[in-house]
């Protein structure tokens, strides 16, 4: 089967030579390459031209989803495989892909494992050869279960059939990418991390949680919506995955409240979430939390554990319903991030709070006793 590579690029000079090169080195050589510049100021576009058989593509400066877009309508391979300027794979990334999208026709993507390296270090994979397992994307909604675009390899017809990229999600168009696949099929996910990730503080998704939280996550909210209005469409179930998305607006509320935006109301957001979820299990809230911890993480660095901590406790104290699920679940993550001192001098008749202090205590007598 013949592979396009996407690589959309913004001001992307520091990295672009070893996302190009890693492509290149793949044992599976690529039919089309072409990298999308979105309007890059620095000598991206230069870099692109220094390499023979990558074509540059031309973007008006939309965002990284109009630019794969636009990618995609200038390629014609059977398999598209997208990457970011700055992430990288293993040699035998596309050819473990590409096998696996064979060996399961009827799987819209396949996708590997992926890993991450500090900016200025050496990637680190885990590439040894390991099974195979379908997995669906809906399994985790609200969550994203499969990652990011570098992970994955899909068919071109599966991509037309549900519209490609999304411009209006940008930051969370592979969520929801991933969500409209999931539609035609299962994804078939290889065990080993053949891609990835770097990790540094001027990648988009990290400056979008950090300069526009709010309508960051509230965008995230919009596509699990309209992904749930289309799965719907499809005559498929629903129900637990809308009780989910009832949580995943409150936790939007919530944030508001966090934040000290005026139109947040703990009220509203705790009524909501308790009404929305009154009958759910752990296993429901799980991904609702895991996503917003995601999607928080660099306001929590900002302000620090402890004060995030403190502020998530104070919120349980006013919380309407003291038998909320939620609000035991917030409780318990603000004890596992305060100090053992603050726990007992701020909480000490709390029972869920010397459960803590004596389960770090355990916990430093085990590793005492083990380094003896």
């Amino acid at each position: 089967m013949s592979v396009a590579v996407i690589i959309p690029v913004y001001n992307g000079e520091n990295h672009l030579r070893q996302t190009l090169d890693c492509v290149l080195a793949q044992t599976l050589r690529p039919d089309e390459i072409v990298v999308v510049d979105d309007g890059s100021t620095d000598s991206s576009p230069s870099i692109v031209e220094e390499y023979s058989g990558v074509q540059l593509l031309e973007s008006p400066g939309e965002g990284p989803n109009a630019a794969r877009n636009h990618g995609l309508r200038e390629t014609g391979a059977a398999q598209v495989a997208f990457l970011d300027h700055d992430d990288v794979w293993h040699p035998q990334h596309l050819q473990r892909l590409s096998n696996s999208l064979e060996q399961e026709p009827g799987s819209p993507a396949a996708a590997s494992g992926r890993g991450t390296f500090q900016d200025g270090e050496q990637p680190q994979f885990a590439a040894e050869a390991r099974g195979c397992y379908l997995q669906d994307p809906w399994d985790r909604y609200p969550g994203n279960a499969m990652g990011e675009p570098l992970v994955a390899l899909v068919r071109r017809d599966a991509l037309e059939e549900v519209g490609g990229w999304s411009p209006q999600h940008d930051g969370c168009g592979d969520f929801y990418l991933w969500l409209k696949l999931g539609l035609l099929g299962p994804f078939v996910v290889r065990e080993s991390a053949t891609a990835a990730r770097r990790l540094h503080d001027r990648s988009f998704a990290s400056d979008l949680r950090k300069n526009d939280l709010l309508n960051y996550y509230g965008r995230h909210v919009d596509a699990s919506h309209e992904a749930l209005r289309l799965r719907a469409d499809k005559g498929l179930g629903t129900d637990a995955y809308h009780r989910r998305h009832q949580a995943e607006e409150a936790m939007l509320d919530l944030l508001r409240v966090l934040l000290g935006s005026e139109a947040g109301s703990l009220q509203r957001a705790a009524t909501k979430f308790d009404r929305s979820l009154s009958e759910a299990s752990r296993d429901d809230l799980r991904p609702v939390w895991s996503t917003f911890q995601w999607y928080l993480r660099p306001y929590i660095q900002d302000v620090g554990a402890r004060a995030f901590s403190s502020q998530i406790f104070r919120l349980t104290e006013r919380w309407p319903r003291p038998d909320s699920e939620l609000r035991s679940m917030l409780r318990e993550w603000s004890f596992r991030y305060t100090p053992t001192f603050d726990l007992i001098s701020h909480h000490p008749l709390n029972a869920l709070c010397w459960s803590h202090v004596l389960s770090r205590m355990c916990r430093r007598v085990r590793i005492y006793l083990y380094s003896r």
